[in-house]
């Protein structure tokens, strides 16, 4: 798609967990390497794993699929998945898709 913003997760470790910054579309194609990024995340067994979603431009259903996978996934390891910062287009996805409520979510 030309004009697309390009797709990049950046992993920041920090003393009380991971922060991984997406920037772009999470979609179908992107979606894969989320999951990987999040699955890797989650498996270093940090307190808190952080999704910033600060600089995401779409979500898709896949896309909500990855987050949920991944918030049951910290939950069975002892980890806490919080999503930052979701633009106003990612979070009506989120509410659309019922998960606002069960994510910990910071504006």
């Amino acid at each position: 798609m030309s004009g697309a913003r390009p797709f990049d997760v950046g992993v920041t470790e920090q003393a009380e967990g991971v922060v991984l910054r997406v920037a772009g579309e999470v979609d179908m194609v992107t979606s894969p390497v989320l999951q990987r990024h999040l699955d890797s995340a989650i498996a270093s067994r940090r307190a808190t794993v952080v999704l910033d979603l600060s600089e995401t431009t779409f979500l898709d259903a896949r896309g909500v699929g990855v987050i949920v996978s991944a918030r049951k996934s910290a939950s069975r390891s002892g980890s806490r998945l919080v999503i930052r910062r979701p633009p106003p287009l990612v979070r009506r996805v989120l509410e659309i898709a019922d998960q606002v409520d069960r994510l910990v979510i910071e504006e």
